[in-house]
């Protein structure tokens, strides 16, 4: 088998044949392999990277299909497993935003098959972001980012596609921005009391909308539900008679069941049925995500009247630390959440928990330093 680089018509090597290598033409493989002739690209442009994959091709005959796999290749057998398994499409659709511009990028670089990224490569693309976007990323979304990486090629190794996890290496990035807060009893207050200002050319479609608005800012406050799961809430999982509301969050398929109030039980039946199934969705609703856009925007509205900063993941944040104030531990919280990991939960709330705000307190309460007076 030998490797030779395939010239471009313009390529100062073409006139000297297959033996010139030094130029940044792709690369491909001829010969004979236990009887077979082959002739094909090896999807690359690193000499270097050829010849491991020579080596690796010479050694195994069959791993010449995983040789060529390209990274779009990956996540499009991503995504199926994705579909086999369930997750929602905006799920789906979230992780190839993310996974797509890195195609990109390496098909650039001429490295875009899958055993072709390095940690190396992937150090050097977080750092050239800026470049790319316009912009710097947050590190709220770099560590996103990094966390959806580690996830694709953990789910190529696991398919034989890649040795090792390239993303393993990368170190996530340190975060300075404070997480958000919850509403104070006095911004929910506020709150509520613009729902009445809500308006619309059309008097019935405004009374609609503040009858939306109250069910929603209810259902938000007493279920703790992120806004893509309470914008696809069926009736379905709702039992009337005894308020328990079941689901499965989108994000991760944990199952949530949470028992609301009276009032947001009411609230929610009451709704004006402009969809057979879902309480916030319109007749002419088909997509999820245009659902979930509307109802940010019905909060955003919201908190533009009140003077409030009004951010969907606040209600979930306020769930989670009334729960802590009234006593509730961390595992109840987790569960009522439904986060997989009670390690996600003690990243965002454990600072909330006031057992543990004593023990701080207590513990520099005895600090003294008098003697420093003398």
């Amino acid at each position: 088998m030998e490797l030779y680089r395939r010239h471009s018509a313009n390529c100062p090597g073409a006139k000297l044949g297959i033996g010139f290598t030094k130029c940044s033409c792709p690369i491909w493989i001829y010969g004979e392999i236990r009887g077979r002739m082959l002739r094909q690209s090896l999807k690359t442009r690193n000499w270097g990277l050829a010849v491991r994959r020579l080596e690796r091709i010479e050694s195994d005959p069959t791993a010449i299909a995983v040789a060529r796999a390209t990274l779009a290749d990956g996540l499009k057998f991503w995504e199926t497993d994705m579909r086999t398994r369930g997750l929602a499409e905006s799920t789906i659709a979230a992780y190839g935003f993310v996974v797509r511009p890195l195609i990109e990028y390496c098909h650039r670089d001429g490295s875009e098959t899958v055993d072709a990224v390095t940690t190396e490569l992937l150090t050097v693309y977080r750092a050239q972001r800026r470049n790319l976007i316009g912009e710097q990323l947050a590190p709220a979304t770099q560590r996103k980012e990094l966390e959806t990486f580690r996830a694709f090629f953990r789910f190529l190794q696991a398919q034989g596609w890649v040795d090792h996890n390239p993303a393993a290496g990368l170190r996530p990035p340190k975060e300075h921005s404070l997480p958000t807060q919850p509403f104070t009893d006095e911004e929910v207050f506020k709150l509520r009391q613009a729902i009445p200002k809500l308006t619309n050319a059309n008097a019935e479609s405004a009374e609609f909308g503040r009858h939306r608005a109250k069910a929603l800012i209810d259902l938000l406050l007493y279920s703790g539900l992120r806004i893509s799961d309470a914008a696809k809430i069926s009736r379905g999982q709702l039992d009337v008679a005894t308020g328990y509301l079941t689901l499965r969050a989108m994000k991760n398929g944990h199952p949530i069941k949470v028992r609301l109030p009276q009032h947001a039980v009411e609230g929610l039946v009451g709704l004006p049925v402009h969809h057979p199934e879902f309480f916030f969705w319109g007749v002419d609703s088909v997509r999820l995500d245009t659902r979930r856009h509307v109802l940010a925007r019905v909060i955003q509205r919201l908190g533009e009247l009140a003077g409030v900063h009004a951010h969907p993941h606040r209600f979930r944040d306020t769930f989670a630390c009334k729960l802590l104030e009234k006593g509730a531990d961390l595992r109840t919280v987790q569960l009522l959440l439904g986060h997989h990991s009670i390690k996600t939960t003690e990243r965002h709330y454990a600072h909330f928990v006031p057992a543990q705000q004593r023990l701080l307190d207590a513990a520099t309460a005895s600090l003294s330093f008098d003697s420093e007076s003398g």
